[in-house]
């Protein structure tokens, strides 16, 4: 059962900023002037069933995240900073 409506479009004018001059015949002639855009589906209210053991590893997740938060929040350097730095 899918509990969202089906996806909706509306036609919105196209302005591109491309300079056309630098642009072939053939690619000028492949610009349209209006395309469809998407119009997303509110989803704030719909309720998503979640397994009984996906909840848990969730909530164990956020309980690990909570605690070392908690443990690195007194250290004189930022761990999750040097973290990201490792891994970039």
């Amino acid at each position: 059962m899918n509990k969202f409506a089906k996806v909706k479009y509306e036609t919105r004018n196209w302005n591109s900023s491309i300079d056309v001059s630098v642009l072939s015949r053939r690619q000028r002639d492949m610009i349209r002037p209006t395309y469809l855009a998407a119009l997303p589906t509110k989803i704030t209210d719909v309720c998503f069933p979640v397994p009984d053991d996906l909840n848990a590893s969730i909530s164990d997740i956020l309980v690990r995240m909570v605690r070392f938060d908690a443990l690195h929040m007194n250290k004189p350097y930022n761990f999750p900073s040097v973290l990201l730095r490792s891994e970039s």
